[in-house]
This record gives structure tokens, C-alpha cells and sequence, in this order.
């Protein structure tokens, strides 16, 4: 009995081989149509006719067998090489084998990150590009909009700064204080102007003594409801616009302006400095508000990005499925395999 293997070689790197076996009588008539595999191979006609002798000789002393073995398959020999090395027809073929994949689906999870990352960047994966367009144009709205209000406002503390400086003394705010000293009430000990006017420096805040300045303020206690920062604190650049308490300070102060303890004429003792003043280190603050909340939308805008995201690599997988089949074809000269693609859009 002659058997041959045929092996194939699939795409998924699995061989399958498949087996045919041919009796003895089938085998001996068919050696006479091996002319076709010789002359495919080179072979001489002589060497042809030697080998089929030699088989037809080794055949003959198995015919005890013959009635043993039955017949499963034929195989002809046309003399056609293609034919003859691919065709089969009636060679049984390997079972048909359907190799699924699922293709196009979209990681929820890998959306999510993206856009957490970048807004937009996982709502493009998820191929939703109109969404991605506004989460990235957010983006760099909320981006720009706070470096420039941030920018502004420290451009806007440096310029209140640089005014008050000017336009603010702390001497000539103590020299108020001891002016009024009468006025205030004091029954505690306080310091004396000379222990707090301890210099003479062209910048007034290097002039005197803060901690003393402290002891005075505390000391008048009922009619000045905060102590006086330390130049350069924040709350120093704060204070002097923000109370009137330490309206004298300002170089537009007039001593004939009411008194700052007549309740109905409070607002005639602020300068127009104090006001100006006021207002611009009010500007500042506006902008850093803005800047804030520019800030506040972009990480806002990162977290709706990955949930929106997410959502749409949802929607995408319920919305579009695929799968891959490859499906076997008999031709005239072998077995091929087709890949089929079968898609399904839900709406």
C-alpha cells in the first residue's frame, strides 16, 4: 500500500497533515502516469521506467495483501505537473477550519486614559473626532486663558507694589499715630516714637523698629482693629489699601480730612491714593481669580474628557462588531483559504 502526506502550513502557525493510502493495484497502474512527475523533476525517461519496473516487481510479491487492504482513495496522474502535485479531487481534504477574531473594538480603559492625559486623545481613539475636537479646543481655551490672566496678574501685583512703595509711608503713618495720641485713649504703656523711628534711610520701611510699631498698635487697642504687617508680607501690600486705619500713610493724606473716629465721615478721611490703590491691587486680584478658575475647567475638562471617553469606546463596541473567517476553496490546483470578514453596525 502507497500512502502519501500532505502537510499544510496554516496562518496560525499550525501544520496539519493529512494522510492517503493507495492500494497496490491502484498504485501499480498509476506508476505508468508518473511521466509527468519526472519531467517536472528532471528525471530521464530511463530512470523513470526503472523506478516503475522496480515498484510493479515489489507489488507483485504482496498479493496475499491485496484482498486484505480496501480501497480508500485513487490518485491519477495526468502528466501535468500542476495538476498532478495539487489537484485532489477525490483525495479527502482537511477538515474545514474557521479561524474567529474579533477586530475593531475599542479598551474602555486605554480611552479613559488618554483623555485623561489629553482631552480629546480618547474620544479620537474611540473615533468620535467631533467631541475629541471641542475636549482638545477646551483644553487649550482653559490652558491660554490662565497662563495669560496669571501673567496679568503678577504684572498687576508688581505694579500695586511698586505704587504702594511710593505712594505709602510708614513713618509718616506712626507720626500720625503720635500726633493723635490723645485721641486714642491709650491707658496702657506704649513705646515712644523715638524707639520706633530708629533711623534714617531713604526707604521708610528700613526707618523703623516693626516689633515696637506692634507694641503701639496693640496698645491703642479699641480703635485699631489690626497690627501692621512687615513690609514685604502680603498682607502688608493688603492691609494699607484695605482699612482705613492706615489711611495717614498714604502722601495725599491731609490732616484736615475728618476724623477717622466719626463714623458718618469715615469716607472722607480716604485719600484718593488710598481709593486708586484699592482699586488696582482689586485688578490683581480679579485676575489671579480668573487664572484660578482657568485652572479649575482644565482639570475639570481632563476628568469629563475620560468619562466621556469612556462612553464612547462603549457606544463604539455595542455600536460596530467584526469577525474573521478564513474559509477553504478547492481549485484545480489545491486546497487555498480565503479570509471572509463579517461586519455588524448597530444604530
Amino acid at each position: 500500500m502507497l500512502e502519501i502526506v500532505n502537510c499544510h502550513f496554516l496562518k496560525s502557525q499550525k501544520t496539519q497533515c493529512f494522510s492517503t493510502k493507495y492500494t497496490k493495484n491502484k498504485a501499480i497502474n498509476s506508476l505508468w502516469t508518473l511521466r509527468g512527475l519526472c519531467d517536472l523533476c528532471g528525471l530521464s525517461l530511463s530512470t523513470f521506467y526503472r523506478g516503475a519496473l522496480i515498484l510493479n516487481l515489489l507489488f507483485l510479491f504482496d498479493e496475499n495483501s491485496h484482498s486484505q487492504v480496501k480501497e480508500e482513495k485513487q490518485l491519477h496522474f495526468t502528466g501535468n505537473e500542476k495538476v498532478d502535485l495539487f489537484a485532489a479531487k477525490n483525495i479527502s481534504s482537511p477538515p474545514q477550519e474557521t479561524i474567529m477574531m474579533s477586530g475593531g473594538k475599542k479598551s474602555v480603559m486605554l480611552a479613559a486614559g488618554l483623555s485623561f492625559l489629553l482631552p480629546g486623545a480618547g474620544e479620537y481613539y474611540t473615533e468620535s473626532f467631533w467631541q475629541s475636537g471641542i475636549f482638545f479646543a477646551a483644553e487649550v481655551t482653559g490652558i491660554t486663558v490662565g497662563l495669560v490672566y496669571n501673567n496679568k496678574a503678577i504684572d498687576q501685583t508688581t505694579f500695586f507694589k511698586s505704587y504702594a512703595d511710593k505712594h505709602w509711608n510708614v513713618v509718616k503713618y506712626v507720626e500720625w499715630i503720635y500726633e493723635n495720641i490723645s485721641t486714642w485713649g491709650i491707658t496702657n504703656e506704649y513705646p515712644t516714637i523715638d524707639e520706633i523711628i530708629i533711623a534714617n534711610n531713604q526707604y521708610p520701611w528700613k526707618r523703623v523698629n516693626w516689633n515696637k510699631i506692634t507694641e503701639l498698635e496693640r496698645a491703642i487697642g479699641g480703635s485699631f482693629s489690626h497690627t501692621l504687617p512687615r513690609r514685604p508680607e502680603q498682607q502688608y501690600y493688603e492691609l494699607i489699601g484695605k482699612y482705613h486705619q492706615f489711611r495717614a500713610g498714604w502722601s495725599d493724606y491731609d490732616s484736615t480730612f475728618a476724623d477717622y473716629t466719626i463714623p458718618n465721615r469715615r469716607d472722607a478721611a480716604i485719600s484718593p491714593n488710598f481709593t486708586y490703590y484699592s482699586k488696582e491691587r482689586g485688578k490683581a486680584n480679579d485676575y489671579y481669580t480668573i487664572a484660578k478658575r482657568a485652572v479649575n475647567l482644565v482639570l475639570l475638562n481632563h476628568i469629563l474628557s475620560a468619562i466621556d471617553a469612556a462612553i464612547s469606546a462603549n457606544v463604539f463596541n455595542n455600536q460596530f462588531s467584526s469577525q474573521l473567517q478564513f474559509q477553504e476553496e478547492r481549485t484545480a490546483y489545491g486546497i487555498s483559504y480565503n479570509p471572509v470578514v463579517n461586519m455588524k453596525l448597530k444604530f
